[in-house]
Parts: C-alpha cells; sequence; structure tokens
C-alpha cells in the first residue's frame, strides 16, 4: 500500500476509534487516494487496483531498491523524500521486519517516485538546505512534533492495546503488548488534520510513551 494512502487510512481510523470505538476507515477517502495514486503515476486499472500503479513502476521500483537493502538486525527505516520526512515503521523483531522490508519499502518508494517535481530547468526539487542538513535533524524534529500529540488507547482487535498518535500533520499507530511494542507506523500527511488534535482518552506525555515503547 502507498504511503500516502497508508497515511489516509491510519488516519480515518484513528478519527472512527475516537468518535465511535469501531476499526472503520474511510472507504471513500481511500478509493479516491488510489484514483489520486493512478492520475499522479499515469497508470490506469479496471478494477481499481492499487497494484497496478506498483506495476506501471516495477522497473524503477525494482531499481531504487537496489539501493536500500535490508541489513543484519533491522527493525526499521525512517524515509525522508525532497528533504522531508515521509514516515517511518518500527517492529520488535529483525526477522519479523525482514519479511516486511520490501512491502514497506516499496510504499515509501513509489510516494518518493511519485512526488519527483524536478523544475523547469531540470534542477533538483530538494532545497539545498535539505541537501546540507544531517538526517538526524530531520528525526529529532519530526519525533519532536510528534511530541504534542493527542494519544488515545484502545484493545487491539487481536492481542495487545492500540495506540493511536495524532496531530494535524502527522497520523501514526503503535501496537502493543506485554509491554513489547510489535509495530509503530508514524506518517507525514500531505495536507494538515484538524481532527488530529481531537481529545482522546488516555493521553501522555511523548517521553512517557518513548519509555514505555522501549525507544530513545
Amino acid at each position: 500500500m502507498e504511503k500516502e494512502i497508508r497515511a489516509r487510512k491510519s488516519r480515518s481510523v484513528s478519527q472512527s476509534l475516537v468518535a465511535k470505538a469501531q476499526y472503520y476507515s474511510d472507504q471513500q477517502e481511500v478509493w479516491s487516494g488510489i484514483s489520486a495514486l493512478h492520475c499522479k503515476a499515469q497508470s490506469s486499472s479496471p478494477t481499481s487496483a492499487m497494484s497496478d500503479a506498483f506495476k506501471a513502476h516495477t522497473d524503477r521500483l525494482n531499481e531504487a531498491l537496489q539501493c536500500f537493502p535490508c541489513h543484519p538486525g533491522q527493525r526499521g527505516l525512517f524515509v525522508l523524500v525532497n528533504g522531508r520526512v515521509a514516515g517511518f515503521d518500527v517492529l520488535s523483531r529483525p526477522e519479523a521486519y525482514a519479511k516486511l522490508h520490501p512491502k514497506l519499502l516499496r510504499s515509501y518508494v513509489l510516494h518518493g517516485l511519485l512526488e519527483q517535481q524536478p523544475t523547469a530547468d531540470g534542477a533538483s526539487a530538494t532545497p539545498d538546505s535539505a541537501l546540507s542538513t544531517p538526517h538526524s535533524a530531520f528525526a529529532a524534529s519530526f519525533l519532536a512534533e510528534l511530541d504534542t500529540a493527542v494519544e488515545s488507547r484502545f484493545k487491539s482487535v487481536g492481542y495487545g492495546w492500540d495506540f493511536r498518535l495524532n496531530t494535524e500533520r502527522i497520523a501514526g499507530s503503535a501496537l502493543m503488548h506485554e509491554g513489547c511494542l510489535i509495530h509503530g507506523a508514524f506518517f507525514r500527511l500531505d495536507s494538515p488534520s484538524p481532527s488530529g488534535r481531537q481529545a482522546a482518552a488516555g493521553m501522555a506525555s511523548f517521553d512517557q510513551r518513548r519509555r514505555r515503547f522501549g525507544t530513545s
């Protein structure tokens, strides 16, 4: 699933949980996102299948994927596109992450390929300031913004608890079971979401959440 559609789905499920305590996504928004994806990818599908957008860029995707192999012990990835954080995923175990690495990476790579906007003179769309800024600074800034997130907690449909973290420009979730972070996914939204600031139960500071999720 392409990154922006994952972000939209995460945001709409969070809204449904806060409003109705139900795991529903806004399917109209999802279909709208798929339609926009095909438009950007200059692809088409008689069944509006998202996979057809990926197939239309198979060669470019495979070329890009060669540049980002899964490293031993890797548990997640933090992605920047054109000097801007796109999102990050983190899992509890390296062997679990290794299985998901190709799928997760493809979702971000396709987003990155379609977001490339060359200027009129063919120059890079990435600002010079972004090129000279350490990647760790972008990560720190994103995490600082996440510090302002509204957190809500819901019983997962399976084991554990589903934590939802939202700001106007970030949508994210983290599945926790017996004090262990199973999978966390956080995305930068292309458009702001006022509903991300809705009051929610179970709020806590980000420092508390980081200790709970076992990150530093």
